[in-house]
């Protein structure tokens, strides 16, 4: 019984503050098809296919950024008593790295080593108490002959990002697009 005792209280240190996102927030994540992204003057973007399942990648060339207007999607990240996760899938050909800005009072968040294999990389933060501008992801590293990839950007609540789904919200378009199509053939 003393054994279960210290068990129990080992995996409850694991557990107490693991706050799980359960919807991915970002809408048109799947096909960077919402309009709202952007990039700097001295980067180079391009929106590629990328699987059989229709998700789509961004090759980006150059140092710089690729941004996403927060104030156009409707998102707001001024609670200051609520944890959010943002994440992405990346890669590069040889290497680089990318990081996290988020752009009301420019906090910056540690850039992340890229391999060339896709990896989910995630950054953590607590409401800033403000309205969010937007968010960007920081390129570096990226030029013609080692471009730097991204696909699946996702906003979570919680401190740990689930696997890459798409906003509930982008589904139901989906659904009714192929609704329509279906009554009109």
């Amino acid at each position: 019984k003393a054994i279960q005792v210290k068990l129990d209280n080992i995996s409850k240190g694991y557990v107490d503050d693991l706050e799980i996102g359960g919807r991915n927030y970002l809408k048109g994540s799947a096909k960077f098809d919402s309009g709202n992204w952007f990039t700097n003057n001295a980067s180079y973007v391009s929106v590629e296919s990328s699987d059989e399942n229709g998700i789509n990648q961004v090759k980006h060339i150059g140092n710089g950024y690729l941004a996403q207007s927060t104030s156009i999607i409707g998102f707001d990240f001024s609670d200051t008593s609520q944890t959010f996760t943002i994440s992405v899938y990346a890669k590069c050909e040889t290497s680089g790295t990318i990081g996290l800005t988020l752009s009301a009072n420019h906090l910056n968040f540690q850039p992340k080593t890229l391999t060339n294999e896709w990896a989910k990389y995630t950054w953590t933060f607590k409401g800033i108490g403000s309205n969010l501008l937007g968010f960007r992801f920081n390129i570096s590293s990226a030029t013609e002959e080692n471009p730097i990839y991204i696909k699946k950007p996702a906003i979570f609540l919680g401190n740990k990002a689930t696997d890459w789904t798409p906003a509930p919200e982008d589904v139901e378009a989906n659904i009714e697009t192929a609704k329509t199509e279906a009554e009109s053939a």
